[in-house]
């Protein structure tokens, strides 16, 4: 069973999801997020989101496609290795915002720079350490377009 739990602040809408979220489980989420003005940041909590399947996956696909048309950042906290293994099985790891692996504002450090969503005005940047992030568009991305 999925659990939907939604708190709305001045900066995010935040979702708790708490169980599996699959096939059959799936209306909850939908019902919540159908309920819903896309109007700031969303959040998905999901230190408690035990399994996702291909449906799961799709729903988060959709909604993503709706806070693009909203013009909101998607933002998952708390994911656990098995989901964020299936986003990048399903080449879908960089439509998402990652919390705790937070784009910087500045990627002065970076030394390479890939745009993966102009709609956000954010790029792909792997540091000088060798990690990727994901950062906000500044000058030094746009000489990468």
């Amino acid at each position: 069973m999925l659990d939907v739990q939604v708190k709305k602040d001045e900066k995010y809408i935040t979702f708790t999801l708490e169980g599996s979220l699959k096939e059959s489980e799936l209306s909850a989420l939908k019902l919540e997020s159908e309920k819903i003005e896309f109007d700031r940041d969303v959040k998905f909590d999901l230190a408690r989101l035990d399994y996702v399947d291909s449906s799961g996956l799709g729903l988060f696909s959709q909604l993503y496609k709706k806070c693009k048309v909203k013009n909101v950042k998607m933002i998952l906290k708390d994911a656990n290795d098995s989901f964020k293994k299936l986003l990048e099985i399903s080449n879908l790891t960089d439509l998402f915002t990652f919390e705790g692996e937070e784009k910087s504002k500045d990627c002065s450090e970076c030394r390479f720079y890939e745009p993966i969503d102009y709609n956000f005005g954010r790029c792909k940047c792997t540091n000088s350490s060798g990690y990727d992030l994901i950062v906000e568009k500044n000058s030094s991305c746009e000489s990468f377009e």
